[in-house]
């Protein structure tokens, strides 16, 4: 697939806008299905722009989040294109979650992006992971070239405004990852076991997290399993224990008291086939798994709750509310430091938007000068004809010039 060409400049009149789903306005089962691995997200990228209604776009799928920034033609719904691209990219028809999708443009859609970029939109506030996650969607747009001068200036500015929030506040005091918050949860339910057996599932940032957060903490009787047997013997290097391919995830199981799981398996694979024989075959030990993916890893036992205790997301979501109260007072500072990126954000975009009316008004204003001047000149000799077409550029290049310095100063 190629790419065209994006310059907003040389496009008719057009506008920015995010549409997009979180953890607040849809559930895990919801939001699933609309998730974009990470090998996903370059052609993402290329199928959105291919629409030709759309000039820049950056898609973020994160486990909380599934979000679209586009530079769309002006009147064009961003809802109707992101349902066109899963239809397109996934089969997917998602014209009945339209109601659980937010859709902000233009300022709002700017203000939206630095509150994440910020952490003030994160499942927990003031989270740093997320940071990370915009910064890696907007490195692939432009890998792809689907990133444009609205695209650059929108996320460059959230890039320093998140930074500011998080320097020059104490939003991010204490706070932690969504996968730090899901190892608290945990420790609450081990009692400070540190010989524990703990079976990591997958190889990712939110598992790194996990891992550096318990080893951290004193626990290492760690294993690792991944689809690439080579990077959970990474793991296994650097924190301690063994690694292993997912050929061995039954015998792993068996040897496991604790399962954190986060892997991009489009369906669950830990479900009753395994989970409870890896428990009946291990001396009759209670199972604790957290599942920080999505799509879930796990298939829900809740028949089985008193051998098999399951977390997820929505769990972690719960813990989070309770212990993330002490940095709500900072939002009042953090969000001052968003409306100055704002005003500044906004006074550059009404520029950047106005450019091309403001081309085709000195394109006009060319035309009708030359014409004017074919037609008064006819019988003029070449000097008359020369100061007249002088006098002429002269007085359209101090209109425009004084026109230039009045938006400026409004």
């Amino acid at each position: 697939m190629t790419r065209k060409c994006i310059d907003c400049d040389n496009k008719e009149s057009w506008y920015l806008a995010v549409c997009g789903l979180n953890h607040r306005t849809a559930t895990i089962e919801e939001r699933a299905p609309l998730a974009l691995g990470h090998d996903e997200i370059p052609n993402a990228h290329l199928e959105l722009a291919n629409f030709d209604n759309v000039y820049e776009a950056v898609a973020i799928s994160t486990c909380n989040r599934v979000e679209f920034y586009l530079v769309l033609k002006a009147g064009v719904e961003p809802f109707n294109v992101v349902k066109n691209f899963y239809r397109n990219f996934r089969k997917l028809d998602i014209s009945h979650l339209e109601s659980k999708c937010y859709v902000k443009k233009e300022l709002l859609a700017v203000e939206h992006l630095f509150k994440v970029a910020g952490g003030l939109d994160s499942m927990v506030l003031g989270e740093s992971q997320i940071f990370g996650q915009i910064k890696e969607s907007y490195s692939s747009a432009c890998m792809v070239k689907t990133a444009g001068k609205i695209i650059h200036r929108l996320f460059h500015l959230s890039f320093r405004t998140g930074k500011l929030v998080r320097s020059q506040t104490s939003l991010t005091e204490g706070a932690s990852s969504v996968s730090g918050a899901a190892i608290s949860l945990l420790k609450n339910q081990i009692n400070g076991n540190k010989e524990i057996p703990i079976l990591f599932i997958g190889v990712n940032q939110m598992i790194h997290i996990a891992a550096t957060t318990l080893h951290k903490s004193g626990y290492g009787n760690f294993m690792f399993a991944n689809r690439t047997e080579s990077k959970a013997v990474e793991m296994a290097e650097k924190y301690g224990g063994s690694g292993h391919s997912m050929s061995q995830l039954d015998k792993l199981l068996e040897s496991s008291e604790v399962v954190i799981t986060c892997t991009g398996s489009p369906e669950p694979f830990l479900d009753e086939s395994n989970l409870l024989p890896a428990v009946e075959n291990g001396n009759g030990r209670k199972m604790i798994v957290m599942d920080m993916a999505i799509p879930r890893d796990t298939v829900p036992l809740p028949n089985h709750k008193d051998k098999i205790k399951i977390f997820d997301l929505e769990d972690i979501d719960l813990y989070l509310k309770e212990t993330q109260k002490s940095r709500e007072d900072a939002i009042p500072e953090a969000e001052e430091i968003i409306n100055r990126k704002l005003s500044e954000f906004g006074y550059w975009y009404e520029h950047a938007k106005s450019e091309p009316l403001v081309m085709r008004v000195e394109h006009e204003l060319e035309r009708i000068r030359r014409e004017e001047l074919a037609e008064i000149t006819k019988e003029l000799d070449n000097d008359t004809t020369k100061k007249i077409e002088e006098f002429s550029q002269r007085l359209i290049d101090r209109l425009l010039t004084t026109n230039r310095r009045c938006k400026k100063g409004h």
